[in-house]
């Protein structure tokens, strides 16, 4: 820009006669439009440079989402990862954080799903074995989920409020009541074995 500026200067006040009045027209309007471009885009510049310092500026928020999560205040967790994973979609560590809340507030379908879409991005290679590790909980959650739903065969035989005997360690039994279960020492004391 410097060179077409100087090449117009020369043109207009040293050589007047070099370049017709048209052909300096045109040069100082290349002169202007350079000029504004680089207006233009040192505006954008600076505009970018001072959003990054202000994304900077403000607290990370995963930090503050895996407290939350380690605090067990899932959905103020899920509220952070939510912000996160709008900033950067791609954020594998944001993903499988919500993949694993949902999977700790019951939304397994939705945790699988996250997972198994998290698994076929490229950058998230190096997160493979945890996102297998993930998928086997929710399996597991799955199950017992099943199976709590599921009426046990103990329940159904038991009316309610009498007790029954489970299996306990040698020296206690168990007493099992619908609303509570107790272990109580045997009276006459452990079981010893004879010589």
């Amino acid at each position: 820009m410097a060179t077409i500026f100087h090449l117009a200067l020369a043109a207009t006040i040293l050589w007047p006669d070099w370049l017709t009045s048209t052909e300096r027209g045109l040069l100082w309007a290349a002169l202007g439009v350079a000029w504004l471009t680089g207006v233009a885009w040192s505006y954008r510049f600076v505009r970018q440079h001072t959003q990054r310092s202000q994304h900077r500026a403000l607290p990370d928020p995963f930090p503050q989402a895996i407290h939350a999560y380690l605090a067990g205040n899932l959905a103020q967790a899920e509220s952070l990862v939510r912000a996160i994973l709008r900033e950067s979609p791609r954020d594998v560590e944001a993903a499988f954080l919500l993949a694993t809340i949902w999977r700790r507030r019951g939304r397994l379908d939705a945790a699988e799903k996250l997972l198994r879409n998290l698994a076929r991005l490229d950058v998230a290679h190096p997160w493979l074995w945890e996102i297998e590790r993930e998928l086997v909980r929710v399996a597991q959650a799955r199950e017992e989920q099943a199976s709590e739903s599921l009426p046990t065969s103990e329940n159904e035989s038991l009316p309610s409020g009498e007790p029954s005997v489970r299996e306990c360690p040698p020296g206690h039994r168990a007493i099992t009541n619908s609303s509570n279960a107790m272990e109580a020492p045997y009276e006459s004391g452990p079981v010893s074995k004879a010589a």
